[in-house]
């Protein structure tokens, strides 16, 4: 099904990208944000920032169902 990221970067120095399971949606720069819309399939996603570091600290997982 649809879902719908309503996503905001809440630094102001750095943006971050919004990757899901290896598929950047693009860049979302600091102090911004961005709704991203994706089609996905049942089944766990990771979520994280594919710039360099990033995913050490921006990580997160979803259950789509």
């Amino acid at each position: 099904g649809t879902v719908i990221f309503d996503v905001v970067n809440n630094s102001n120095r750095f943006s971050h990208t919004f990757v899901v399971d290896g598929v950047n949606y693009g860049q979302i720069n600091a102090g911004q944000g961005d709704t991203i819309v994706i089609s996905m399939t049942p089944g766990t996603y990771n979520i994280y920032s594919d710039k360099r570091n990033d995913a050490e600290f921006i990580y997160d997982q979803i259950i789509v169902k």
